[in-house]
């Protein structure tokens, strides 16, 4: 009787790439931020707009209204008839001239804020722009910044898009508590893009606000 001896088979080893084009393209990319587009504010026409379209649709009513009246759909006078009757009866004015001047300088003043840029309000956190912040917020950081300094009793800030103003009520008439005031609220809002210049004012307790 033959025992049939069995050899060994190999380990099955990882295979190994060569460094190419087919190796590099079967791992995944790197995704990287592309930053998001930058908050804007109201269109500088967007106001007007929705006066001129609340006059336009009153003025369509009151034409639809008086169109019914005349029709006899529904009861009362027309408005419009005597209106226009009354222009037909109104002869040339000197003070004509001067307000079609007025009113077609708003009207290009119209033209040219639809066609503006929409504004630009909040602050970039970083340099990728995947964070905004508001003025608002941004105030408020600087207001706590100040308030956390020695010596301040209270804070209060407003903030913009370039510059955030701190008004502090101090316990000392010290020039150096404004500067450590303006050193804390720099360095809370350093990280913001455009850094916003800082302007503080102190007053001590006992002045006159």
């Amino acid at each position: 009787m033959t025992q049939t001896q069995h050899e060994p088979q190999p380990t099955p080893s990882a295979p190994t790439s060569a460094p190419g084009p087919s190796s590099t393209s079967a791992q995944p990319h790197a995704i990287t931020p592309s930053g998001a587009p930058a908050p804007t504010g109201a269109a500088p026409a967007s106001t007007w707009a929705v006066v001129l379209g609340i006059v336009v649709a009153a003025a369509g009513l009151l034409l639809l209204r008086d169109a019914a009246v005349a029709v006899g759909l529904l009861g009362g006078t027309p408005v419009t008839t005597p209106l226009v009757d009354r222009l037909r009866s109104v002869g040339p004015q000197a003070w004509y001239v001067p307000v079609g001047v007025v009113v077609a300088l708003v009207g290009l003043w119209l033209v040219a804020a639809a066609l503006r840029r929409r504004p630009r309000r909040d602050l970039a956190v970083g340099d990728s722009s995947l964070v905004w912040l508001t003025p608002s917020a941004a105030a408020a950081i600087a207001r706590a910044s100040a308030a956390g300094v020695d010596g301040v009793v209270e804070a209060r800030a407003t903030a913009g898009r370039r510059s955030v103003r701190v008004t502090a009520r101090t316990t000392t008439r010290d020039p150096e508590v404004g500067s450590r005031i303006t050193s804390a609220v720099e360095q809370s809002l350093r990280g913001l893009a455009p850094v916003p210049k800082v302007r503080v004012t102190t007053r001590a307790m006992g002045d006159a606000a």
